[in-house]
């Protein structure tokens, strides 16, 4: 139950559960609206997958704190291996949880994935969804050619809420600088004109909508802990309703940043009480369960019309 949890909290909001729900079954439903008593025209509507388009999972990427790839998750998963660690970060900024689920990346392996031209408007978020999104394209063994330009392909990859780290670093910057902008000690350089990009909470689809180049429909969704199983749905429902062939879906988010910890800790939501025991502390429905972990990362699906 633990790994699992950190698997979900890694993925950021990536409900592995939801997409095999949503995907594997079938869904029906019906509506009718019939003529009521002042005589006004109904609507029947009636959709039934059978006779609809039917969505299969073809290519998965994950960046998680157990792992950057589906074997190590995987494996992570098998052997009930937690990726919850001890945050210095946390303990330095007096934040009284000291864990989190930090996928374990350098910024090395992130450049050697991730275009430099894009570097610059990707927040965190972005970044883990950039690199789950690259691998699920190789897991679905998919061509540029099959999805570059094309109309008929969906990004449908959201986050949960906006990058909190950026948004505290312009603040600081404009205050440090006594609010003037131009002249010596001047906000405006150390703010950066990509910044508002990366705080926008549509920062992630917008990222890999441009560097993908996909032309279909294209947007984001934002629900907190469900983003992710809501993204799959809702791509799913792209494909089902003949608006496109092919659909990137899930989320990507980086929750671990130091002031979302803050907030949340000065809520009183987070796991306190076993700081020195990072591996067990993740664990929902325990009846000795006290309080959350917060975590970051990336999961996207490929679905495609089968």
């Amino acid at each position: 139950m633990r790994s699992g949890t950190a698997f979900l909290s890694s993925v950021l909001f990536f409900d592995t559960g939801g997409v095999a729900a949503l995907v594997c079954s079938r869904f029906h439903a019906s509506r009718s609206l019939r003529r009521n008593a002042r005589g006004h025209k109904a609507l029947s509507l009636t959709m039934q997958v059978a006779g609809l388009r039917r969505v299969v999972v073809t290519g998965m990427g994950v960046v998680s704190c157990l792992g950057n790839t589906l074997e190590d998750v995987a494996e992570s998963l098998f052997r009930g291996r937690s990726g919850i660690k001890h945050s210095q970060t946390y303990e330095n900024r007096g934040i009284r949880s000291h864990l989190w689920g930090k996928p374990d990346l350098t910024e090395d392996e992130i450049r050697r994935v991730i275009p430099s031209q894009y570097l610059p408007y990707c927040s965190d978020a972005a970044k883990y969804a950039y690199m789950s999104m690259a691998d699920a394209i190789k897991d679905a063994r998919l061509s540029p050619g099959d999805y570059e330009c094309n109309p008929r392909v969906a990004c449908v990859v959201g986050q949960g809420g906006v990058s909190l780290g950026d948004v505290v670093e312009a603040t600081a910057a404009v205050k440090h600088a006594g609010g003037l902008r131009d002249g010596r000690g001047g906000w405006a350089m150390a703010v950066g004109p990509n910044r508002f990009l990366r705080t926008m909470n549509s920062n992630v689809c917008a990222v890999l909508t441009n560097s993908f180049q996909l032309r279909g429909p294209s947007f984001s969704i934002a629900a907190a802990c469900s983003t992710g199983g809501h993204s799959v749905g809702m791509g799913r429902q792209q494909i089902m309703l003949d608006k496109a062939d092919m659909a990137f879906c899930g989320a990507g988010d980086d929750a671990f940043c130091w002031p979302f910890a803050a907030m949340c800790d000065a809520m009183g939501v987070l796991s306190t009480a076993r700081n020195d025991d990072p591996g067990s502390a993740s664990r929902p429905f325990d009846a000795n369960r006290d309080g959350l972990v917060l975590g970051g990362g990336g999961g996207v699906v490929v679905l495609e019309e089968l």
